[in-house]
């Protein structure tokens, strides 16, 4: 269970905006309890008329209060995000890339029951791995791409793909959709109304809906014809 305080504003009326959340987290798992909190917060820059917007995140900073097991007090999974999103001028798509994990670079796992072959097995020789391959393979798995098609103003179709997700959970003999993501999205009146799909493994995905809409044009729209 976790509650989230946020609270977010621009900054002296400019097209940079700051947030906070206080997240108060707790865990139960049949006798073993955690208790928890963290922050996160952000910068978002906007430039409205140029379509485009850049933000920064810095994720779950804080602490493990209580632990399942008295003793072995846990890290918080910190992460630090940035990412872009771009509407280049009379094409209907946005572009969106998302860099996760900046603290770290490399994110590789090795599966222990399944280890990459250094040596060949056959003239026992070490077998030498191309350097750009190396790097580009690391590059990619902080990467998560995304695009949004604008059919209309008020109708959308989504897309992603991350490629570390793919790469650590699909199975070999039967790939799948395994680290894409797709949705949809329209409005009506002042609604906006969402649903996306997210593809982690073959055996099961998540479906998301959302509803949302801005309290201040009701308000407006009040006000004006009080007026």
């Amino acid at each position: 269970m976790c509650l989230n305080i946020s609270y977010a504003r621009s900054l002296l009326d400019t097209n940079l905006h700051f947030g906070a959340s206080l997240k108060t987290i707790y865990s139960n798992l049949e006798s073993y309890t955690s208790f928890g909190s963290a922050f996160d917060f952000g910068l978002n820059y906007v430039r409205p008329h140029k379509d485009f917007s850049i933000g920064l995140v810095v994720k779950n900073v804080g602490r493990q209060w209580t632990s399942y097991v008295p003793g072995n007090r846990e890290k918080l999974p910190f992460e630090v995000q940035i990412g872009f999103s771009k509407k280049p001028k009379h094409v209907p798509f946005r572009l969106s890339v998302v860099y996760e994990n900046l603290e770290k670079w490399d994110l590789t796992y090795e599966d222990p029951a399944n280890p990459t072959a250094t040596v060949d097995p056959l003239t026992g020789e070490a077998i030498k791995q191309n350097k750009y391959k190396v790097f580009g393979d690391k590059l990619m798995r902080h990467l998560v791409i995304g695009g949004e098609f604008i059919i209309t103003k008020n109708f959308f179709l989504r897309g992603g793909y991350n490629y570390q997700r793919r790469k650590e959970l699909k199975i070999p003999e039967k790939r799948g959709m395994t680290g894409f993501s797709f949705g949809f999205g329209f409005r009506i009146y002042k609604f906006h109304f969402s649903y996306g799909r997210a593809q982690y493994h073959l055996a099961g995905a998540t479906n998301n809906f959302s509803i949302s809409f801005d309290v201040n044009s009701f308000y407006k729209k009040a006000t004006k014809a009080t007026l």
